[in-house]
């Protein structure tokens, strides 16, 4: 595991942690935000719900791997 890798697993056993024990790892002051009502929502381009999927191999074509 590279080093980025083990530091990122890292922080999420710390948060994950911190969260089976009750306790939260955001501000507290970010529980209140609410957007400036000036602010409009980004419009998205045509077809952006839309995205082409490759069809899914049979599972013949899978192998078993050995671990």
């Amino acid at each position: 595991m590279d080093e980025q890798a083990a530091a990122i697993h890292a922080l999420g056993e710390q948060i994950a942690g911190r969260l089976d024990r009750g306790e939260q790892w955001w501000d507290e002051r970010w529980s209140s935000f609410e957007p400036d009502p000036s602010w409009l929502a980004p419009a998205f381009p045509d077809g952006w719900e839309e995205a082409p999927v490759a069809p899914t191999p049979p599972p013949s074509a899978y192998r078993l791997l050995s671990l």
